[in-house]
């Protein structure tokens, strides 16, 4: 599992945000409770998925508002204070996320026996054993999840004798039947974890079709690494390649495939007796990340975007905002003191460090309701790091290949969405940019960078959003 399922939902209506915001950032504070601090760094966005899915089924999501306050909290360092606290599907994907990171170890260390492989193993076993042990409460099958990890040595090991029997198309699937296996026996569990049993099998087909689709993308992702290194590939197993670069038409024939999955995958997340709007966010989730890996150019879309970046709105105009939020806060601060006296000598000091947070991050204080949530934004390390992330690297977009023009919608040869799938149509709030032209790279605007525009519908809902959760930009758009 290697984030599939990364959501960019920051233009999206404040609910939505908000849901995402407390599965992602509640299921990385569950690492923390259970496992320690440092496993946190653990954290995939599949698992995260894996907790949304979980929580739908089991209703948990429909009254955020009582979670914890820790998870509603912007403070990464504000954990739960117990196991108790913490919902049931946070726990098992926080789980899910540290038994799929051991696996990762494992197949690595099984592969090349590297030191970092082996510095990894030391420094998260502690971890790994109280997940292991973990599993056991829940009566998982830990014996037969690592017996996927033998077959899947075993299955290598006789990939050359396949080919004298089967196609290359199914010594592939037969490759990743371990993967999609295992896949399938963690989401399963986690529907008999959160008291959804009737839910069971359709997690299962869930999670086979999203392990074909992990382990043939992985295939793909790492093959030229994979002849560099001289490490299996299944890919070159499967079709008995020599040369170091994929062929074309067998990247068309894998790829295919893992449409094949990712459409195997939507059905069965319609099938789930969750709201039919969520299932679908879910398939767009899935569709758009799949496209993205895929392929290195993107299709554009004729859209606007409808928010800017933080780093392009007017210094005055930050300003202004600013102030209004740091005074709106220390008015409701004020308003709340204890002692009136005590609250005017707090005043200044509430203003001064409120406006200091709201100036840093202007974005993500607009949904703060009072003064704590404001500060509490200050010790979010996401918010930081898109922060201080432009302060290390420069712009980057995302490369387009010679001759410019973008992909389109169409599902033809060279496409890089599945047959028979059309990219949702532009939304309204103007005019697109021409094909292959980047916002504010030039054109119209005589050089001039402006906000607005993207090159690709890369958000959950098939609108355009170039944000995800950790707050940082796709760099197809200067949103």
């Amino acid at each position: 599992m290697f984030g599939l399922m990364k959501a960019r939902v920051c233009s999206q209506p404040g609910p939505l945000r908000q849901h995402r915001r407390l599965h992602y950032c509640g299921t990385c504070k569950t690492i923390g409770r259970l496992y320690g601090q440092k496993s946190r760094m653990l954290l995939n966005h599949d698992a995260v998925f894996l907790g949304e899915v979980l929580s739908a089924l089991s209703g948990e999501d429909r009254d955020l508002e009582r979670w914890d306050h820790s998870y509603q909290s912007y403070n990464c360092f504000s954990l739960p204070a117990g196991v108790e606290e913490a919902p049931a599907a946070l726990r098992f994907a926080a789980t899910a996320a540290m038994i799929s990171a051991e696996f990762k170890v494992a197949d690595g260390l099984a592969d090349s026996n590297r030191y970092t492989w082996k510095i990894a193993g030391r420094l998260f076993s502690s971890g790994f054993q109280e997940a292991s042990a973990q599993l056991e409460k829940w009566r998982f099958p830990l014996d037969l999840l690592w017996q996927c990890s033998r077959d899947q040595a075993a299955l290598e090991l006789a990939a050359p004798e396949d080919r004298r029997t089967k196609s290359p198309t199914q010594i592939l699937k037969r490759l990743a039947e371990p993967t999609s296996r295992a896949t399938a026996m963690i989401f399963a569990h986690g529907a008999l974890v959160v008291g959804c049993v009737e839910s069971r099998e359709i997690l299962r087909s869930v999670g086979d079709s999203f392990g074909s689709i992990v382990y043939l993308l992985d295939a793909i992702e790492d093959y030229e690494k994979d002849f560099r290194a001289g490490g299996f590939n299944a890919i070159r197993a499967a079709f008995d390649l020599s040369a170091g670069e994929l062929p074309p038409n067998i990247r068309a024939e894998v790829t295919r495939e893992i449409w094949l999955a990712a459409e195997r995958v939507a059905d069965a997340l319609g099938e789930l007796p969750i709201p039919s709007a969520l299932a679908a966010r879910f398939s767009t989730r899935l569709r758009s990340n799949l496209a993205g890996r895929l392929s290195r150019e993107l299709p554009v879309l004729a859209h606007v975007c409808e928010h800017r970046s933080e780093v392009k709105v007017a210094a005055r105009e930050r300003w202004r905002d600013g102030v209004r939020l740091a005074r709106s806060i220390t008015k409701d601060r004020m308003a709340s003191a204890a002692f009136k006296a005590g609250g005017t000598l707090q005043a200044p000091f509430i203003f001064l460090s409120a406006l200091a947070v709201t100036l840093v991050f202007p974005r993500q204080t607009r949904s703060a309701k009072n003064y704590r949530e404001c500060m509490d934004v200050a010790f979010n390390l996401m918010f930081l790091g898109s922060v201080l992330k432009p302060s290390f690297i420069g712009s980057s977009h995302l490369s387009s290949s010679p001759g410019g023009g973008g992909t389109g919608g169409s599902s033809g040869p060279g496409s890089i969405f599945p047959p028979g799938y059309t990219p949702p149509a532009s939304s309204p709030g103007g005019p697109g940019h021409p094909s292959g032209q980047q916002s504010g790279s030039g054109g119209e605007t005589g050089g001039k960078k402006r906000g607005g525009g993207c090159g690709v519908c890369c958000c959950d809902c098939g609108d355009c959003d170039c944000c995800c959760d950790c707050g940082e930009c796709c760099g197809s758009c200067d949103c």
